[in-house]
């Protein structure tokens, strides 16, 4: 992999998100990247948002209509999937590349992450989907005592090798790791078939689950330490907003 480009989702209703994590990002070394800011899809005004973005007849679209879902989980499975299809079809991102995905709410567990990046882009392209970056509440999380769910590739990269999804999520629930990962252009476009794929044969879940589902075999990997985190309050969380909304 040659380039590394950011990509963060951020809410339109929270620009109180997006300033403090520019001031974040300003701290680190990754402040030199490339930055584009993603318009998360809102849950609360999911209608609204769909037609202004042209996306009523969407695939994924049509497969959720006929539903209620609580919004800020719609609303982050939506943002992550329309996000993907974005990367895949950037021509400005090489097929090379790596990309970074932050949600906006993402701390930073380093100031320097020039060894982080050296370690994603040593990664042979064709062996990696989604390589988990954060997925706890604080900085510098490893999974003491559960080193069996884990294959070592390099000093601070490990391949999951979970034979049984569900006791994966319940013994170390790093399912919920996506306020900071990486990806690349051909992963992007696999995570939003997947997703679809999934949604057209399943019951409804939140898309950190969707993906431990589908990639549990094969195409997670994870950093540890973890390098990113973001604290536990589902009070400051989109993502945990109870309100239901319909799909008509």
């Amino acid at each position: 992999m040659t380039q590394t480009h950011v990509r963060c989702i951020s809410l339109d209703r929270r620009p109180d998100r997006w300033r403090l994590f520019l001031e974040r990002l300003h701290d680190t070394t990754l402040k030199t990247l490339p930055l584009t800011r993603f318009r998360a899809i809102d849950g609360r005004r999911l209608e609204e948002e769909l037609r202004e973005r042209g996306l009523t007849e969407d695939g994924i679209v049509r497969l959720l209509r006929g539903g209620t879902y609580p919004a800020g989980v719609l609303g982050c499975l939506l943002s992550h999937y329309f996000l993907w299809r974005e990367i895949a079809s950037d021509e400005t991102i090489g097929a090379d590349d790596a990309v970074l995905v932050f949600e906006d709410d993402v701390r930073f567990g380093l100031t320097d992450y020039e060894r982080v990046l050296a370690d994603i882009h040593s990664l042979p392209e064709k062996d990696w989907i989604i390589l988990y970056l954060g997925g706890r509440w604080w900085p510098s999380f490893v999974p003491d005592g559960d080193w069996e769910y884990f294959e070592r590739v390099s000093e601070h990269v490990c391949r999951r090798r979970v034979p049984d999804k569900s006791k994966f999520g319940k013994s170390l629930n790093l399912d919920r790791g996506l306020m900071g990962y990486a990806t690349h252009k051909r992963a992007a476009a696999c995570m939003a078939a997947a997703t679809e794929q999934f949604l057209a044969t399943n019951p409804f879940h939140a898309i950190d689950h969707i993906l431990v589902c589908v990639f549990h075999e094969s195409g997670s990997l994870d950093y540890f330490p973890h390098v990113f985190y973001s604290p536990l309050s589902h009070d400051a969380s989109d993502a945990q907003e109870p309100t239901l909304v319909s799909l008509g």
